[in-house]
């Protein structure tokens, strides 16, 4: 388990579906940069059999027509807050104006619920339950948005538990291990949400998964009858320190999705997730990637130490797993638009 990120800030997917493959192309083939799918598929084939071929283990081509799972459109089957104990819950309109007026507080997380994941693991499902109760601890409840990546497994035990935390308002991926893995929950409406995949802008086995980027509008109201808007673009990249040149690929691509929201500059537009740039110990390539997203820093809540992969402290981890290590690294920011 990576350790928790977070920060408060004053103020907190989605379309893709998998395209037909009726032609069989070589690996690689007719894909575009400018769109996720010209014809057939564009995959990496981990099988290395070089053919775009619906039975086996790859990623898929996406269209337009894909929706994240949102609390509109499916309710979660545990009722809103049933975990929180009565005191943590507001209990006077006066309560809930000094909730509303108070900071925001935000965080991001990387659950690494991912198949095949045996770093001390026993049971996913074990890890998705003790995740999902630690948000209903005094400590945990704290957040009021909580962006989420590596939910490739248990998405189901995720959104339940979440919601009985009372977060009840929820975009995510519900398409397993070739999805994006993103998910954002918040105790405030998400009232808008879509999604941009890296496209061809990965590398290696990242290919496998349709990686990208999960805008989340979130509206905050208050007691004197305004909103607060919040725009999260919640983003995973790719994995290994080492990969720097296909993440400013990615940094373009979530640029750009940001650039084309036309988002009103009186609105507080959030850069949060994994990014996998180390700042303390590659410091030139994480400023490059600040250059790149054109995006400024908060002052970090660091109580839990500097380090969000920390193989040192967290037992967890297998520094001999493929992408791991044996160094602390700081990977996961929350970053503000400069724009």
């Amino acid at each position: 388990m990576r350790s928790r990120l977070s920060l408060a800030v004053i103020v907190s997917f989605l379309t893709t579906a998998s395209c037909a493959t009726s032609t069989l192309l070589p690996n690689g083939s007719e894909c575009s940069e400018s769109k996720q799918c010209e014809s057939g598929c564009c995959v990496w084939n981990p099988f290395a059999n070089e053919v775009c071929d619906k039975d086996s283990w790859l990623r898929r081509c996406m269209d337009e027509d894909y929706t994240f799972v949102d609390n509109e459109k499916e309710a979660s089957t545990t009722t809103c807050g049933s975990a929180l104990d009565d005191a943590k819950a507001p209990n006077s309109t006066q309560e809930m104006a000094q909730r509303d007026t108070a900071p925001i507080s935000v965080m991001t997380y990387n659950l690494y619920l991912i198949l095949f994941a045996s770093d001390g693991i026993t049971s996913l499902a074990e890890r998705a339950r003790r995740i999902t109760d630690w948000f209903s601890t005094s400590q945990g409840n704290f957040y009021d948005i909580t962006a989420l990546q590596e939910t490739w497994t248990n998405p189901i035990e995720i959104r339940d538990g979440m919601a009985a935390a009372g977060y009840c308002h929820y975009a995510y991926d519900d398409r397993g291990s070739t999805g994006s893995g993103l998910a954002l929950y918040s105790k405030h409406p998400i009232v808008y949400h879509d999604f941009r995949g890296f496209q061809n802008a990965c590398g290696g086995a990242d290919c496998v998964a349709d990686k990208g980027v999960l805008n989340s509008k979130v509206v905050i109201p208050n007691d004197d009858g305004e909103e607060k808007i919040v725009h999260v673009f919640n983003t995973h990249t790719m994995f290994s320190v080492d990969n720097h040149d296909v993440r400013r690929r990615q940094y373009d691509v979530m640029r750009t999705f940001i650039n084309e929201q036309n988002i009103d500059p009186s609105e507080l537009v959030l850069l949060v997730g994994d990014f996998n740039e180390d700042k303390i110990n590659t410091p030139k390539k994480y400023g490059a990637m600040l250059n790149l997203l054109n995006a400024g820093e908060f002052d970090l809540d660091t109580d839990g130490g500097v380090y969000s992969y920390d193989p040192v402290n967290n037992s967890l981890i297998d520094p001999d797993s493929a992408g791991a290590g044996s160094t602390q690294r700081a990977l996961d920011y929350i970053l503000y638009d400069k724009n």
